[in-house]
């Protein structure tokens, strides 16, 4: 959820986190990715010690659980160093492929099977790509459309 976002910003998870935008996209890349999990019967565990619930509750506009995921991802940044880059980030960075195809990729196919829309996927996987291709640097700017 916050390793592509780190990726096509070229920011560190603290920052992203902060951001009203790039947290939205990163829980509507998680919400996609457990509807595609509950599709193919996983039974899911807290993400960054949100539950899978929270996140599409809060996706969907729950004030209550807008609020218990946000405390939970600011709490989560006072542990985290601001210099702290996930490791899509990384491969940005080091001028390195990153697994966009293997992680957001795959939400996307197996999503394709069972009818799910993915729109903060595609998203992202095509801002990501550009940036590996060169085609753009990274900046929140990128993800504005999605």
């Amino acid at each position: 959820m916050r390793n592509p976002v780190a990726a096509a910003t070229g920011r560190g998870g603290n920052a992203n986190d902060r951001d009203d935008m790039t947290r939205n996209l990163a829980l509507r890349i998680a919400a996609e990715a457990i509807a595609v999990g509950r599709a193919l019967g996983y039974d899911l565990e807290p993400v960054y010690g949100m539950a899978p619930d929270d996140i599409t509750a809060a996706v969907a506009g729950d004030d209550a659980a807008i609020g218990r995921v946000e405390a939970k991802l600011f709490e989560n940044m006072k542990r985290r160093s601001d210099d702290q880059r996930p490791s899509m980030g990384q491969d940005i960075a080091k001028g390195r492929r990153t697994e966009i195809d293997f992680i957001n990729g795959l939400v996307a196919e197996k999503a394709m099977e069972f009818g799910i829309p993915t729109p903060a996927n595609l998203g992202i996987i095509e801002a990501v790509k550009k940036v590996e291709r060169g085609e753009a640097a990274p900046d929140p700017a990128l993800l504005a459309e999605i």
